[in-house]
């Protein structure tokens, strides 16, 4: 099963009882010696008739996100978009897109964006492949171009592997207990032009790990000229277990006291190696 430990059970419970799905799960996985739980889709209790429960080794992380953001002063809508996508061989796909300009046109053109991206991680395709794709959807369109950011993360919650591919995009922030490291952005946004390099950065998580992504509204709302090393030192004083909190403080921060002039959105997306029940 995708290089990880799969039974399929055939069994019944003694008399009129149910027994859990769960429960079976755990007592195999004492057996076996690996966490294991009932496949998506599975029963949930096993009862007296003869009948089969397919299992799957657990994953190593758990992960949780968290989500705040504003459209600009004047605009009823975002132009951002984000999608938190889980597919079924235990890997989340992560994707933030940001429109040009603000509003519904803005909305419209990172909407598709993000619903292209999960259609083609869906079907398997790689993050170049997909960028690809993407870009000429949008090049090829009749009237004004409108390209949009592409903000494209793939991580694997068995062995704790993130695939990303950046385009115009503001840096991700891969918030760990040894540090912050930034993931940088040195393409344009995609449906400018008809060429994108399939260029992507694999990184390993080294432990609990929240993954940073944000709008460049976000970024630019900061003080100071060097916006990036005074986000680093933010996020060293709080804490990523608590990704919704830590997204609404860094939309605040952003925000400040005066109306926002580009579109905002913070997402926090903690990664934590689950512990046994």
């Amino acid at each position: 099963m995708n290089g990880r430990l799969g039974l399929v059970l055939q069994l019944q419970a003694r008399g009129r009882r149910c027994v859990p799905a769960r429960s079976v799960a755990a007592a195999a996985g004492r057996v076996v010696g690996r966490e294991l739980r009932p496949v998506d889709g599975s029963r949930t209790i096993v009862h007296g008739e003869l009948c089969s429960l397919e299992l799957e080794e657990a994953p190593v992380y758990e992960f949780e996100t968290g989500v705040a953001r504003c459209p600009a002063a004047g605009s009823e809508i975002s132009g951002d978009n984000f999608s938190a996508l889980c597919l079924p061989d235990g890997k989340v796909v992560l994707c933030l897109s940001d429109g040009m300009g603000s509003g519904r046109q803005a909305w419209a053109e990172s909407d598709q964006v993000v619903e292209l991206c999960e259609h083609l991680m869906e079907a398997g395709l790689s993050l170049g492949t997909s960028a690809r794709m993407i870009n000429t959807a949008l090049v090829l369109r009749q009237g004004e171009q409108r390209p949009a950011t592409l903000d494209l993360h793939r991580i694997d919650l068995y062995t704790g592997e993130m695939e990303s591919l950046k385009r115009g995009t503001p840096p991700t922030f891969l918030w760990q207990k040894e540090g912050i490291r930034c993931l940088e952005s040195g393409q344009s946004p995609i449906g400018w032009t008809e060429i994108v390099k399939e260029e992507t950065v694999s990184v390993k998580f080294a432990g609990d790990t929240a993954v940073v992504l944000l709008t460049d509204g976000v970024l630019e709302a900061f003080p100071g000229e060097d916006k990036e090393e005074f986000l680093q030192a933010v996020l060293a004083r709080m804490s990523p277990s608590q990704p919704q909190d830590a997204a609404d403080a860094l939309l605040a921060l952003a925000r400040g006291s005066e109306p926002p002039r580009d579109d905002l959105t913070v997402v926090v997306a903690a990664f934590q190696k689950r512990t046994e029940d």
